[in-house]
């Protein structure tokens, strides 16, 4: 039970300012305060601290523009990715045989259902991804606050779907849930926190990736807005938006053609990798000169 506590003290002070997080720790090191007792007082002053910070209107700005509909719309958008791969995937999986692989033509229909349900995951991830890199230094030091309320709405926007949304496939229920957990909510903890790490970096860096970051932003929510006409029931507008972004399909050919949506989205996690490896690169040539 120490261990849990020391782990739970060390993850809560990372939610405080480096001199004030070295300050309390060594007085509670110089006090001989128990586990508990350090978490308790970390606890408190964590809370005290984000009350004072959401007094301002600029962290109940990024609340209210960004967290809750980007978070909605990514639940949104993972149970449609979870329904209409979950078919596939429990056809091949949970059917499994070597006849799969014996012809042709089956070895090419479960190349271009890989490549697809690839391809959906994927791009569901970077979005994620990105939206979680956008709110890091947006938040700065109410991310932890905007971290909890970004996974609930992740979690509790599928309570908006209906029988247009809510399809759960032959996977079961639990099956947009696992996907919520491994393709919005991990790739979108992951940006959050090399958010936060680019306050470090240099300001053009910084504007630079959060360029990048926010065109794949962009195409994740012009690309997916509409399911939100489809959460609420409103089908015809639904189905006419779905037809315009090129969802609809007919004999799995889209009705309308729409420009690839896989290398746009790469923009944010490609450009950002780039960056940062530049970034190394240049601070590593000083750092020898």
């Amino acid at each position: 039970m120490n261990r849990l506590a020391r782990l739970l003290v060390d993850k809560l002070s990372l939610a405080l300012e480096p001199h004030e997080r070295d300050a309390v720790r060594g007085d509670q090191t110089e006090s001989g305060a128990t586990a508990w007792q350090a978490l308790r007082e970390i606890l408190g002053l964590v809370i005290r601290r984000q009350l004072q910070l959401w007094k301002d209107w600029r962290p109940w700005l990024v609340l209210g523009a960004l967290v809750l509909p980007l978070g909605t719309l990514l639940s949104l958008t993972s149970r449609r990715v979870a329904a209409s791969s979950s078919v596939t995937l429990w056809m091949y999986l949970g059917n499994w045989t070597p006849i799969f692989l014996e012809s042709p033509g089956s070895r090419s229909d479960l190349l271009r259902y890989a490549v697809t349900i690839g391809n959906q995951y994927l791009v569901l991830a970077c979005w994620s991804w990105a939206v979680g890199l956008l709110l890091g230094p947006l938040s700065r030091r109410t991310i932890p606050v905007n971290g909890i309320l970004f996974s609930i709405a992740v979690w509790f926007a599928s309570l908006l779907g209906t029988r247009y949304m809510s399809s759960s496939g032959p996977l079961g229920a639990l099956f947009p849930l696992r996907s919520q957990a491994l393709l919005v909510l991990l790739p979108a903890i992951w940006g959050m926190r090399q958010g936060r790490r680019l306050a470090n970096a240099p300001a053009s860096l910084r504007n630079l990736v959060f360029a990048f970051a926010l065109v794949t932003v962009a195409v994740f929510a012009t690309r997916n807005w509409g399911w939100v006409l489809c959460a609420w029931g409103s089908l015809q507008s639904c189905g006419e938006w779905a037809v315009q972004m090129g969802t609809a399909t007919r004999a799995g050919v889209p009705l309308v053609k729409q420009l690839p949506i896989l290398p746009l989205t790469l923009i944010g996690p490609v450009g950002y990798l780039l960056a940062m490896s530049v970034w190394r690169y240049m601070r590593r040539r000083v750092e020898a000169a």
